[in-house]
């Protein structure tokens, strides 16, 4: 039994070396890996795919098919929806079956070509021998990528290792990425960058994006964020989706590069065209895009469907919960408000309104959201006049409405005085503050962030625009502040500390960084007029004004 159990194993082993030795002896292709000898490229907005490549001599080359052909159909199968990959799949097949091609002429004509497939090195050793070094490279990829009948990593290094060594981009990269993955080869870090760096030297994108890799990660190199950026920008520039996810992160998180959270966006958008099924990039995206529209709702808009798909239970759940607050809030302000007829209301219904304005904006930025609606700075605009000022102005009326919109004692022509003094006072201001931000940092003062927000509403709708900039806002301001504010205030404070405690009131909510000095003072302005007039009249015939003409000279 022993003796016999060794002569099988020792059969066993006989045929399995000598099966082995067969395949390595066999250096061509199996018989049923055919191929034309093309290569497609596709752009983003292509409608097909486009032959980028056709081996000198090949069958395709031979029937007639030249670089720049688009490929409208494969066997009858339109190419619309096909990438260049899944295009050049549909190619390959038995060696001696024919495959067919559509491809559209001038005058709406079509020409039909049908191409034989060949072996694999009957298809790309001609141009090879014609010194044709990208067939060296594509004959490579067919190695490494190719149908599972041909794939052999060792060949793979070999033809890329002559496409490199003729100083080829293409094949400079490839074989960075054998030696980077370790495919065919023993892993090395070293070679990989060695062969990266001239491939991207020659702007060979996909070896710019590697090494973008090697300094984010200090492999081979020192650890060089900034270095980093560099490679990864110049790679995303040529429409590399990774490097452009690489770069949208980058500047999410300010590495090597400032952070910028409208640049992020717009490259992980980029690289959405190219990944649009790849769910951690959406997921990504409807973060940033949020952010990026909290930030600066002037020039950004949000994608609310894509929000909601994401995130809809809970954003559900929260606006629920934020809109029952808004409605409790807003009616027991109401029913203080309207009990307040004789008298000023309290410090803390004057508070509570300020909270209300304030939680009316949130409520219609989750609205928005919540019922899918095209979120851009010209229908938050609107939204929150309606959900922020209209329940404030309604407020002032009702049974108090005598005591808020009282007149003033003082004659038409004292009141003249004060507006027309006010108004001198907000232009030297205006102009005060401007020379002095130029003189400090020697640039010009920035538009207001609401500038670009004002001139969308009002090239969509001038009369919803004027409601909304030149009405509903100046109302519900002066309301809120030269009305429950400065009487509650009065009944604690002197009138100094009042008018500049609502006016820096004033200035905080707009939330306008570098504009709160000039909104501080118009804040003052508006106090002081309101205190000598002893009315809400003339604040609020100045604020209307002011915005009006602002809508007007907004561009």
């Amino acid at each position: 039994m022993t003796m016999r159990r060794g002569f099988n194993l020792l059969f066993f082993g006989l045929a399995l070396w000598m099966g082995v030795a067969f395949v390595q002896a066999d250096n061509s292709p199996p018989t049923n890996a055919g191929f034309i000898g093309v290569i497609f490229s596709r752009g983003k907005d292509a409608d097909f795919p486009v032959v980028d490549y056709v081996a000198a001599q090949s069958s395709a080359a031979l029937a007639g098919i030249i670089k720049g052909d688009s490929i409208t159909a494969i066997n009858g199968v339109t190419t619309r929806k096909m990438s260049a990959v899944e295009a050049r799949h549909a190619l390959e097949g038995d060696i001696g079956g024919t495959v067919e091609l559509t491809i559209p002429r001038e005058g709406g004509k079509e020409d039909k070509v049908s191409v034989v497939r060949k072996s694999l090195l009957d298809t790309y050793m001609p141009a090879i021998n014609a010194g044709d070094v990208r067939a060296e490279v594509t004959l490579g990829y067919f190695y490494e990528h190719g149908p599972a009948s041909v794939i052999d990593p060792a060949k793979a290094f070999y033809w890329y290792q002559k496409a490199a060594d003729s100083g080829n981009a293409a094949g400079e990269r490839s074989l960075g990425t054998l030696y980077f993955y370790g495919t065919g080869v023993k892993q090395s870090d070293k070679d990989a960058f060695a062969w990266f760096y001239p491939a991207a030297m020659q702007d060979e994108g996909r070896a710019e994006y590697y090494l973008g890799l090697f300094y984010q990660n200090g492999r081979a190199v020192e650890r060089n964020e900034q270095t980093a950026y560099y490679w990864y920008d110049r790679s995303a520039r040529q429409g590399i989706a990774n490097a452009e996810w690489n770069l949208a992160y980058a500047y999410e998180k300010g590495l090597g590069v400032k952070a910028n959270t409208e640049e992020a966006l717009k490259w992980y958008q980029k690289a959405q065209a190219s990944l649009p099924d790849n769910a951690k990039l959406k997921q990504h995206i409807a973060i940033l895009s949020l952010k990026a529209f909290v930030e600066n709702p002037d020039t950004n808009s949000l994608d609310t469907a894509l929000v909601m798909t994401l995130f809809g239970r809970y954003l559900m759940l929260f606006f629920y919960f934020l809109a029952g607050l808004y409605v409790v809030g807003g009616a027991i302000l109401f029913y203080f408000s309207f009990r307040a007829v004789e008298t000023s209301v309290g410090i803390l219904v004057a508070l509570g309104w300020l909270v209300f304005q304030l939680e009316g904006q949130a409520v219609a930025f989750m609205a928005l959201i919540v019922l899918g609606a095209s979120l851009t700075a010209s229908t938050f605009f609107v939204v929150t006049c309606f959900f922020s000022a209209v329940p404030l102005i309604a407020s002032s009326f009702g049974p108090n409405r005598r005591r808020i919109w009282k007149a003033s004692a003082a004659s038409w022509q004292v009141l003249f005085q004060y507006g027309l003094g006010a108004y001198v006072m907000i232009f030297v201001l205006l102009l005060g503050y401007d020379k002095i931000y130029l003189w400090a940092t020697h640039a010009a003062l920035p538009g207001q962030p609401t500038e670009v927000l004002i001139d969308k509403a009002k090239h969509g709708s001038v009369w919803l625009a004027f409601a909304c900039v030149a009405l509903a806002l100046p109302l519900a301001e002066e309301v809120l502040f030269r009305g429950y504010l400065f009487e509650a205030l009065k009944r604690y404070l002197p009138d100094a500390p009042v008018v500049i405690l609502t006016a820096f009131g004033f200035a905080f909510v707009h939330f306008q960084g570098i504009y709160f000095a000039p909104l501080f003072g118009f804040g003052l302005v508006q106090g002081w007029v309101r205190l000598k007039t002893g009315s809400l009249r003339l604040p609020v015939l100045l604020h209307v004004l002011n915005n009006g003409l602002f809508l007007a000279m907004a561009s």
